[in-house]
């Protein structure tokens, strides 16, 4: 009896071990998912920076990312068809202005969305 018991307890023990990596695999993609729905969110209208004092590059990037919400810079480079020294130049100065702000992709660590503040 006792040991059928500690025989449940295993199976039961090593069941969920193997479940461990599909239960982290679906937590990393919903808090992937509801991050970029969060930077996606309406914008509010009423709320215009002045952008006069940025380059034509940086006022280009901040108005694309107004309209489509979080991207990436490779993304940024196909909608303006800017280079990518020009997109990393832009995107530094909107960030260091509060304008925007970088926020991880969770499923590839190395690269970054960029979103309005």
């Amino acid at each position: 009896m006792l040991t059928d018991i500690h025989q449940h307890i295993d199976t039961f023990y090593n069941r969920n071990l193997r479940m461990i990596p599909l239960l982290v695999d679906v937590y990393t993609c919903m808090v992937s998912k509801m991050a970029i729905a969060d930077q996606t969110k309406p914008l509010d209208e009423s709320f215009t920076p002045n952008l006069s004092h940025l380059p034509k590059s940086a006022q280009e990037v901040y108005s694309l990312l107004r309209i489509n919400g979080a991207l990436k810079p490779g993304e940024i480079g196909n909608y303006t068809r800017l280079s990518n020294r020009t997109i990393r130049y832009a995107l530094k100065i909107l960030v260091d202005d509060l304008l925007i702000k970088r926020v991880p992709d969770l499923h590839d660590l190395r690269s970054h969305y960029y979103s309005l503040n």
